[in-house]
């Protein structure tokens, strides 16, 4: 299985997308869920959202994942 600095691939990708994350201010304490690819290079790919909260915090998600 694939490793992204010494970690699993989850909670590795949970860190990389927090580290590069902008919440907005206003924004409920809660979840959202993004799904997607990573090529043979390393490179995200098609990053969807799979359950959303709102729409701005949706697009800062999908920002960092990117």
């Amino acid at each position: 299985m694939p490793t992204l600095n010494g970690q699993g691939a989850v909670t590795a990708s949970i860190t990389a997308i927090n580290q590069y994350l902008i919440v907005p201010l206003d924004a409920p304490d809660s979840r959202v869920f993004v799904q997607f690819e990573v090529d043979k290079e390393g490179h995200v790919r098609h990053p969807r959202i799979a359950k959303g909260l709102r729409a701005d915090v949706d697009s800062a998600v999908i920002a960092a994942t990117r």
